[in-house]
Parts: C-alpha cells; structure tokens; sequence
C-alpha cells in the first residue's frame, strides 16, 4: 500500500482545503483505478492531493504514468490552482478566498 506521506504537498496546493469526498474517490479508484494523473510541481502535489490520498486508502500502486509533472513557472500553476479550486469550491464555506489572493473585499 502507498503512503502518502512519501510525496509532499506543494506550499501553492496546501493553501486550499480539500473539498472531494476521499471515502467516495477511494472506492472508486479501487473499482476503476485511477482516472486522472497527479500532477507534480518541484516533485511536489499541485494537484491531486484527495487522489493521492485516495489511492492509499484504495491500495492502488501508483506507477510513474500516473503522475504529469507541471514544468511551466510557478505563477502559472498558481493560476491553474486557484481555478481548479473555484471549479471545485462550494461558495458557502468558510475559506476566504479574497483575503488569501489579497484582493480587497467587495472590489467585485
């Protein structure tokens, strides 16, 4: 089984909360293996941190194949992770988004 301690999360990930039901990915992922790659940042989790997670749970052996490594800079990966998580985000939690990006309030 995989630890997922082995591969630290990246300081631009960790920033968000995890919203996916990781139960629910685990099962999933051990009846139909793991759908979509982990993606690395400076051999980090961008993204992927609940399927990483996941997986462990699952007793699924991540191979290489199942990770895509981000070689864009890290400005970039910090807009690709601020839009997955708005994707994802449900817009009644607590998270104050605005106040992390430090955008004033009500600038809307």
């Amino acid at each position: 089984m995989n630890d997922c301690s082995l591969i630290p999360w990246h300081p631009i990930a960790a920033c968000f909360p995890i919203f996916t039901d990781v139960c629910a990915l685990a099962a999933s992922i051990r009846s139909g293996g793991l759908r979509q790659p982990i993606t690395l940042l400076d051999g980090k989790i961008l993204d992927g941190r609940a399927r990483h997670i996941a997986c462990s749970m699952a007793g699924y052996e991540l191979t290489p194949a199942d990770y895509d490594h981000w070689y864009g800079s890290a400005s970039a990966a910090t807009e690709v992770v601020v839009a997955q998580y708005l994707s994802r985000a449900d817009p009644f939690n607590d998270f104050d988004l605005a106040a992390w990006l430090g955008a004033p309030r009500g600038s809307g």
